[in-house]
C-alpha cells in the first residue's frame, strides 16, 4: 500500500476543495444533532415516552445506513455535487418540518408519526452528503487518504460538538422551532458557498466501483449509532423518573 502524503503537499485547488467538503459536512452535522437537547423536552409535552424518543434518535441513522447503498449506486449515474445538493435540500426541508411539528402539533398522534418520517428524511439526506463527500475526496485527493479523512472526521466531530449548545441557546431565546429554522438556513448558505469551488466537478461521474465502496464507510458508524440509541431508549424506559427535564421547568 502506498504511503499517504501529508496535507501540506496539497495544491491550492485541492485545499479549497477539501475546505468546501469539510464545511458542508460541518453544516450537515450541525443540523442532524440539534434534536439531542430539544427532542426529549418537547416529546414529553406531547406524551411521547422516553423509549420512543430513543427510537426517534436512532431511526435517522438507520435510514442513513440503508440509503447509503442506494446513494452509492446513484454515483454511477449522477455527479457527487448533484447528490450533495439533493441531500442538503432534503435535510433542510426535513429539519424545518421537525421544528414546525414540535411547535404546532397538539399531541402524540400528530407529533410522533410526522417526526419519524422527517427523521428518516434527515438520515437519507445526511447519507447523500456523506457518500458524495467521500467520493469527491477519493477522486480528487487519492494520495492523501489519511490526512483528508482526518480533516473530514474532524469537521463532523466539530459539528456534533457545537450543535447541542447552539440549539439549546436558540431554544431558550425563542422556543422549539427557532434552532431548526436557523440551522437549516445555515446549511443552505454553506451549500451555496461551497458549490462555487465544487462547480468544476459538474459532468464528472464517479465510477460504479466507487459507488459500491463509499457507503461501506458510512454504514458501520450509522449501524453502531442505531444500536447505541436503542440501548439508551431501553435504559430510559426503566428509569423514566430520572430523566432530567430542568430545561423545561425553567421556561
Amino acid at each position: 500500500m502506498p504511503e499517504s502524503k501529508s496535507l501540506t503537499t496539497l495544491d491550492r485547488r485541492q485545499r479549497i476543495l477539501l475546505a468546501a467538503v469539510c464545511g458542508l459536512e460541518f453544516a450537515e452535522s450541525l443540523v442532524l444533532t440539534i434534536v439531542i437537547p430539544l427532542l426529549p423536552i418537547t416529546a414529553k409535552e406531547k406524551g411521547v415516552s422516553n423509549f420512543e424518543v430513543g427510537i426517534l434518535f436512532g431511526v435517522a441513522w438507520l435510514a442513513a445506513a440503508l440509503s447509503g447503498v442506494v446513494h452509492g449506486k446513484l454515483l454511477s449515474r449522477i455527479t457527487p455535487i448533484s447528490l450533495a445538493i439533493a441531500g442538503c435540500v432534503i435535510t433542510a426541508i426535513a429539519t424545518v418540518g421537525i421544528g414546525l411539528a414540535g411547535q404546532f402539533s397538539r399531541d402524540l398522534v400528530e407529533f410522533l408519526p410526522s417526526v419519524i418520517v422527517l427523521r428518516i428524511l434527515q438520515g437519507c439526506g445526511y447519507s447523500a452528503i456523506a457518500v458524495s463527500a467521500q467520493a469527491i475526496l477519493s477522486a480528487e485527493m487519492p494520495e492523501h487518504k489519511l490526512g483528508v479523512q482526518a480533516a473530514y472526521q474532524g469537521s463532523v466531530a466539530l459539528g456534533f460538538t457545537l450543535s447541542p449548545p447552539i440549539a439549546g441557546g436558540l431554544y431558550a431565546a425563542n422556543g422549539f422551532w427557532l434552532p431548526f429554522i436557523v440551522m437549516s438556513v445555515i446549511l443552505l448558505i454553506i451549500l451555496i458557498i461551497v458549490a462555487i469551488p465544487l462547480r468544476h466537478l459538474k459532468g464528472q461521474v464517479v465510477q460504479h466501483k466507487s459507488g459500491q465502496y463509499f457507503p461501506l464507510l458510512l454504514q458501520p458508524r450509522a449501524i453502531l449509532t442505531v444500536a447505541h440509541s436503542l440501548v439508551i431508549a431501553f435504559v430510559f424506559r426503566f428509569f423514566e423518573g430520572f430523566i432530567p427535564v430542568h430545561m423545561h421547568e425553567q421556561v
